[in-house]
């Protein structure tokens, strides 16, 4: 009887990747870990506590943890859609801005800052 031995291709995975995503869930462990005991070493410093209530601490670090999941969904997703678009690595479109002239480094600068501008005023109107 003939054996077939089955083999699997390795997977290739980025290690830098693996590091940095790693690092992230890390800490985002600790910002979780942090945002539920937070009340209670407010109340084991302080048993009488009543200028600070320690919601407003657990808000403040649910924005902390909130930022970094959005940031982190941000980049995951401009590296999808750059891979996508099968455009150049980001580090070879930086390397490659320095040989622009110096007029269009300028309007890519103001591009960049008007694109800034209505964001944060976007965001304005979307709060209010």
């Amino acid at each position: 009887m003939k054996t077939i031995k089955l083999w699997l291709p390795k997977l290739v995975v980025n290690t830098s990747i693996l590091r940095t995503i790693s690092s992230m869930v890390i800490l985002a462990l600790g910002l979780i870990i942090a945002w539920l005991s937070m009340p209670y070493l407010i109340k084991s410093i302080d048993q009488y506590a009543g200028l600070i209530d320690p919601a407003v601490w657990q808000l403040l670090l649910l924005a902390c943890i909130s930022f970094f999941a959005m940031l982190v969904l941000s980049m995951l997703t401009f590296n999808w859609l750059i891979r996508l678009a099968h455009l150049p690595s980001i580090n070879t479109m930086v390397s490659q801005f320095k040989m622009f002239n110096s007029w269009q480094q300028f309007v890519f600068y103001w591009a960049s800052f008007a694109l800034l501008l209505l964001g944060a005023l976007l965001s304005l109107v979307a709060i209010f």
